[in-house]
């Protein structure tokens, strides 16, 4: 968890939020300050901190516990409709700025994509990183005509549009100063995905090609590794690293997380891998609480022991992740992980004793003679039975 101090109508307040905080806490906190009053503190802050982003709040827009997420918000426009400044003409673009690369993604140098790099170049200096995005935020307000450009570029060429008016000697140096930081972040990013990450990906990563629709063909790409580096998955989806679909990151404490490339969502749907990845693990754990196949998919974790977090927007799953590192390592050994990816995403794979059966339209799977795969409720196994129960009617 990650703390730090703001001002809201003149009180002191602990924002609390996730460790690698991202545009829209920091974004968040930002509104909290510059509307936030005394009614607000009373209603949110009045043990005076303000939670942002976690633990199930009202400004936390994820699934927890059974409960979906909060759909068509992030942890930024739940704030501004709290704060009501949820239209204000001046913030309507900001808004919607963060909400789509909080759920989508941002472009090559915007603020969003600007304050993951500034994490990495100042992994040990967070309150730097956030007072740098909250300058950027600023510029935005000054704009005559607001717009939808988040860029580095664009940000300073706000600051020294606003230093000018202030008739500020030497307007052009806040802004300078602020873009230097931001784009040799930028470049140090790209030095190191060019040559440490490229080098520890060749020694590490594991690429092969797995059964699964995928376009034309029935092939899927696959990269596992077990690694501490963040950066190793982005570098898995481009051309050098094997074009992967799928990627399995393990890191040194187990925790594992479980990408697919944006080009690929069409064709992986993740519902039957983590309706086994949780069955497993509640069969590893010896307490299986939870059958329901609708829950063993649902947005979110299971329960309050589950340790497989579904996120559904970015369709991908996590076991713990950057922003969420408290979460148990899964009891699911690695490569069994990998063997789970294969079967559930492989439309022809089905439990060998029953298989020749499956492969004909055939469910053969009783009460009595229970199928070891009925439990995992594949999609393609439940088309079966589906079929084969409109014939009987």
């Amino acid at each position: 968890m990650y703390t730090f101090k703001i001002r809201i109508a003149g009180q002191s307040i602990t924002v609390l939020t996730h460790d690698m905080v991202d545009i829209d806490e920091i974004a968040s906190s930002w509104l909290a300050e510059l509307y936030g009053d005394m009614s607000f503190i009373s209603e949110y802050c009045s043990d005076g901190k303000l939670v942002l982003g976690i633990d199930g709040g009202p400004f936390d827009e994820h699934a927890v516990n059974g409960n979906g997420s909060k759909k068509g918000d992030c942890c930024t426009t739940l704030v501004a409709k709290a704060l009501k400044v949820e239209n204000d003409p001046k913030l309507i673009k900001i808004i919607k700025y963060i909400y789509n690369v909080d759920t989508n993604a941002d472009g090559p140098y915007g603020l969003a994509n600007t304050i993951k790099k500034l994490h990495y170049a100042h992994p040990n200096n967070p309150d730097f990183v956030v007072t740098l995005a909250k300058q950027g935020l600023s510029a935005k307000l000054i704009e005559f005509e607001p717009n939808a450009n988040f860029t580095i570029g664009h940000l300073k060429q706000l600051m020294w549009h606003e230093d000018k008016e202030k008739n500020v000697p030497d307007y052009k140096l806040r802004g300078n100063e602020w873009s230097d930081i931001c784009d040799q972040a930028w470049f140090d990013a790209q030095l190191a995905f060019q040559t440490t990450v490229m080098t520890e990906y060749q020694k590490v990563a594991k690429v092969e090609k797995i059964n699964g629709i995928q376009d034309e063909c029935n092939e899927l790409t696959l990269v596992s590794m077990k690694t501490e580096n963040n950066q190793m998955n982005q570098f898995a989806r481009t051309s050098r690293g094997g074009k992967a679909d799928i990627i399995i990151q393990q890191n040194n404490a187990g925790n594992v997380q479980i990408f697919t490339s944006k080009s690929s969502w069409p064709q992986i749907r993740l519902a039957d891998v983590l309706r086994m990845l949780n069955y497993v693990e509640q069969e590893l754990a010896k307490k299986i609480l939870v059958t329901d196949w609708q829950e063993l998919a649902a947005e979110g974790f299971i329960n309050n022991e589950g340790r497989w977090y579904f996120f559904k927007n970015g369709n991908c799953i996590f076991n713990g992740s950057k922003t969420n590192p408290d979460v148990p390592p899964t009891r699911i050994p690695f490569n069994l992980i990998i063997e789970i990816i294969k079967i559930a995403l492989d439309p022809n794979c089905f439990e060998p004793s029953f298989a020749n059966n499956c492969k004909t339209g055939k469910c053969l799977s009783t009460a009595a003679n229970p199928c070891p795969f009925y439990a995992y409720g594949f999609d393609r196994c439940r088309d079966i039975r589906r079929v084969k129960y409109m014939n009987a009617k």
